[in-house]
C-alpha cells in the first residue's frame, strides 16, 4: 500500500516536470537563450545630414543615408558569413566616394546581398550613425526602434519619430521551423 502510495507521487511529480519543460523553453527567444520574449522600445536621435557622399537604402517614402565609414562599422559588427565577407571589397572598391551611392546595386548583383544590406541600414540607425528624409525632403530628428522578440520568431521595425506612425524599414531577425 505504501509502495503504491509512492509509485503515485513519483508519478504525478513526473507529470508536472514533464508538462514544465516546454515553458521553460518557450520563455527563451528565438537565437538567444538567455534573452526574454517581448517587446523592446526606444528613441533614437539622428545624425544630421551630411555634405559629404554617402550610401543610401530607399524604402517606401524613405531614404536612408550612411557615411562609407558607418556602412563598413555596420558590415563588421554583424556575425560573419561567407556574403558578408565577399560584400566588404565591394563596398571598398566604391571608396572614396565621389557622389551618392545606392546601397541596392549589390542586391542586384547577388540576391543574398539583401538581408545583409538590410542589416547594415538597421545596425546604422540604431547606433544613430544615418540622415533619413521622407519623400518631402523632411529629414528625421529622431526613429523608434521596436524589437519584437517572441520564442519563435524575432524581427526589427524602425519607425519615423517617437510615435511610430511610418515604418522605415523592417527586418525578420529570426525564424524557428
Amino acid at each position: 500500500m505504501a509502495s503504491k502510495k509512492w509509485f503515485e507521487r513519483s508519478r504525478i511529480s513526473l507529470l508536472l516536470i514533464f508538462t514544465a519543460v516546454p515553458a521553460v523553453s518557450y520563455a527563451q527567444i528565438c537565437g538567444d537563450a538567455h534573452g526574454h520574449a517581448g517587446l523592446e522600445t526606444r528613441t533614437i536621435r539622428l545624425e544630421a545630414k551630411s555634405d559629404f557622399p554617402a550610401f543610401y537604402f530607399r524604402s517606401e517614402g524613405f531614404v536612408v543615408f550612411i557615411s562609407p565609414k558607418a556602412v563598413l562599422d555596420s558590415l563588421h559588427s554583424l556575425p560573419s558569413s561567407r556574403p558578408a565577407q565577399r560584400l566588404d571589397p565591394l563596398i571598398r572598391a566604391r571608396l572614396p566616394l565621389a557622389e551618392n551611392q545606392d546601397l541596392f546595386q549589390f542586391e542586384l548583383a547577388d540576391w543574398l546581398y539583401w538581408s545583409i544590406t538590410q542589416s547594415i541600414v538597421i545596425r546604422a540607425i540604431e547606433n544613430g550613425n544615418a540622415s533619413i528624409t521622407n519623400e518631402l525632403g523632411a529629414w528625421s530628428e529622431e526613429v523608434r526602434i521596436v524589437h519584437d522578440r517572441q520564442p519563435r520568431s524575432s524581427n526589427t521595425v524602425i519607425y519615423d519619430d517617437k510615435k511610430g506612425r511610418n515604418k522605415i524599414i523592417w527586418q525578420l531577425d529570426c525564424i524557428v521551423d
